[in-house]
C-alpha cells in the first residue's frame, strides 16, 4: 500500500491570478495576510525558515522530494486542471517535473473537474458580499468547463500520455492511476473513461486504474470515501464567532468507523488538520483541536484498516494546502513533528501497528468501520432513479426540451437500450414528438410485452444503423455501454447523460 500525500501546484505566479486576485497572487499571498478569527486562533501560519517558496525553482521540487522520501510518503497527486477547449492552468510543476527526470518523485494525477468561480472571500477582488463571488456584471465565474466529444478526449489523453509513460508516474498493474473528483460532474465519465482505457491498451498499458472521488461511480475501479465535516456538529461555542468550528477528534473517530462500499477498492483520504481562514476569513471552516500526537493516533487506525482492506493507496490531505491549513511540510509552530507521525505509523509491522492501535483505543472504531454499508447499491440504484426522474421532469417544464437538444445534435434517427418502464416512457415521448426511433434493444426479450408497434432487437447480432443509442437503465450502464460497443458503431448514450445537456442546455 502506497502512502500519497495530495499536492497543490499555486506556488508560482500565473497570468490568471495576476488578473483575478491582484499581480503576484500565490497561495502564500493569503497564507501571509490571514489573522485570528479567535482568542485561540492560531494564525498566520508561517513555514520553517521563512521558506515561501516557488514551485517553478527546481530546488523547490527537489527539497520536497527528498522531504518525502526521509518520512515514508511514497508519492504525489498532483492536482490536475483540465478545462474548456484544453485550457490548462497551474500545470507548470508537473511539467517541469515532466522533464527533471533527475528529482525521484513518484506521482500520478487528481483532476479536479469543476469550473472555477470566485469563492475565496478572504482574498481580495472576491466579491463575497454577492454570491461568493458574483457581481452585478460579472457571474463570478473564471474557468467554464466542458467536456466536448471524442476529439476532446483525445486531446486531453494525448496531454496526459507524456506522463502516463514516464516511469515515475505510479501505475497499478501497469495502469495509470487517475484520480477524479466528482465524477457525476463530468457528465460523459462513463464514455470518456471507456474511450481512455481503450487508448490506454493501444498505448501498451493495461488499461487506466480510475479512483472515484465523492461520487460513488460504475466506471471507477476504486472509490475514496472522503471525510466530510457535515457528518459532525458545529461546535457552537460563542468564542468562535459563527465560523464553521468542527471537532478533530470527532471528525477522525467517524471516519475510522465508516463502513466500506461494496463493488470495487476502498481507498481512504484523511487530513492533517484543516482551517481555511486564509481564503475564506469570517467564513471559514476550522477543525479545531489538531496535534501531530493526534495525527499519529488516528493515521495509525487508518493505515490499519486500510491494510485490512488491502487498499492499494492510503492518501494524506494535504502536502502543502497552507491555504486550507492541510500541510505536512514544516511550518515554525510544529516544526517537522506531522512528517514525524506518518514516518512512525509507516514504519510499523502490522502486527506493531496494531498493538499500537489497540493501546490508543481505536480498535473497535476500526472493526466497525471494516462492516461493508448494507444496502448501498440498492441505495445508489434508488437515488439514481430519483435524479433521472427529477432531471426528467425539468427537461418536460419546456416544451419538446429533448426534441431541440436531439435537433440541435442532428439525431435524426434515436434508438432505445432498455425497454422496461423508462424505455417505454422515453419511446412515447419521442414518437410524440416526432422523432423516429426505428427499434429498440434489450437482451431479456425481443417481442414488446406492451403492443408498442417498434421492433425490439437483441444483443447477439450487429444492430442495424441509426444516430444515437440512449441507454434507459439506471444501473450496469459500464457494462451495457461495452456490450453495445461490440455490436454498433453509432454513439450511444444514457438517460443521465443525455438529461443534463438538455438541462444544460435549457439554463443557458
Amino acid at each position: 500500500m502506497k502512502t500519497i500525500a495530495m499536492y497543490l501546484p499555486q506556488f508560482h505566479r500565473v497570468v490568471e491570478n495576476d488578473e483575478w486576485w491582484g499581480e503576484g497572487f500565490t497561495d502564500w499571498t493569503a497564507v501571509q495576510r490571514a489573522v485570528p478569527q479567535y482568542e485561540s486562533h492560531s494564525q498566520p501560519v508561517c513555514p520553517l525558515g521563512d521558506y515561501y517558496y516557488n514551485l517553478l525553482d527546481k530546488q523547490a521540487l527537489m527539497w520536497q522530494a527528498d522531504l518525502a522520501h526521509k518520512y515514508n510518503i511514497d508519492g504525489f497527486a498532483f492536482y490536475h486542471y483540465y478545462f474548456k477547449d484544453g485550457r490548462k492552468i497551474l500545470e507548470k510543476p508537473a511539467e517541469n517535473l515532466l522533464e527533471w527526470k533527475d528529482i525521484n518523485m513518484p506521482f500520478f494525477f487528481a483532476w479536479d473537474p469543476v469550473k472555477w468561480a470566485r469563492s475565496w472571500t478572504n482574498v481580495g477582488n472576491s466579491w463575497s458580499d454577492k454570491f461568493e463571488g458574483g457581481r452585478d456584471s460579472d457571474s463570478g465565474i473564471l474557468l467554464e468547463q466542458d467536456f466536448g466529444d471524442k476529439k476532446d478526449w483525445e486531446e486531453h489523453f494525448q496531454y496526459l500520455l507524456p506522463f502516463f509513460k514516464d516511469d515515475r508516474y505510479i501505475k497499478i498493474d501497469g495502469k495509470p492511476a487517475f484520480y477524479c473528483m466528482i465524477p457525476d460532474y463530468v457528465e460523459c465519465f462513463m464514455r470518456m473513461m471507456s474511450y481512455w482505457r481503450t487508448r490506454a491498451l493501444e498505448e501498451g498499458f493495461s488499461g487506466i486504474y480510475v479512483i472515484s472521488y465523492q461520487d460513488y461511480s460504475e466506471v471507477a475501479d476504486a472509490y475514496i470515501n472522503p471525510m466530510r465535516p457535515e457528518k459532525n456538529e458545529v461546535l457552537s461555542d460563542a468564542k468562535y464567532n459563527n465560523l464553521r468550528v468542527y471537532d478533530y477528534d470527532k471528525a477522525w473517530e467517524e471516519y475510522i468507523s465508516y463502513p466500506n462500499m461494496t463493488g470495487m477498492d476502498n481507498l481512504y483520504q484523511c487530513m492533517v488538520k484543516y482551517d481555511d481562514s486564509p481564503r475564506r476569513g469570517k467564513k471559514a471552516m476550522i477543525f479545531e483541536g489538531a496535534t501531530p500526537e493526534k495525527l499519529k493516533k488516528y493515521f495509525a487506525a487508518l493505515r490499519y484498516k486500510s491494510l485490512l482492506n488491502n487498499s492499494k493507496f492510503l492518501f494524506i490531505n494535504a502536502w502543502n494546502e497552507w491555504g486550507e491549513g492541510m500541510y505536512l511540510e514544516p511550518d515554525t509552530k510544529d516544526g517537522y513533528a506531522y512528517l514525524e507521525a506518518v514516518r512512525d505509523v509507516t514504519k510499523l509491522s502490522e502486527d506493531e501497528l496494531q498493538d499500537f492501535v489497540k493501546a490508543s483505543g481505536l480498535i473497535d472504531h476500526v472493526n466497525k468501520g471494516l462492516r461493508y454499508q448494507e444496502g448501498f447499491l440498492a441505495e445508489r440504484k434508488e437515488k439514481k432513479k430519483y435524479v433521472l426522474m427529477r432531471d426528467w421532469l425539468k427537461a418536460k417544464l419546456h416544451d419538446e426540451a429533448i426534441k431541440k437538444y436531439l435537433h440541435k445534435n442532428s439525431y435524426k434517427n434515436v434508438a432505445i437500450y432498455g425497454f422496461g418502464t423508462y424505455g417505454r416512457m422515453l419511446y412515447q415521448e419521442l414518437i410524440s414528438d416526432g422523432i423516429n426511433v426505428p427499434f429498440a434493444v434489450d437482451r431479456k426479450f425481443c417481442v414488446s410485452p406492451h403492443g408498442e408497434s417498434i421492433q425490439i432487437l437483441g444483443v447477439d447480432k450487429q444492430l442495424p444503423p441509426c444516430d444515437l443509442i440512449i441507454i434507459s437503465t439506471v444501473s450496469d450502464n459500464v457494462e451495457i455501454y461495452e456490450q453495445l460497443m461490440k455490436i454498433t458503431s453509432d454513439e450511444i448514450i444514457s438517460m443521465e447523460e443525455l438529461l443534463k445537456y438538455v438541462n444544460d442546455d435549457i439554463q443557458g
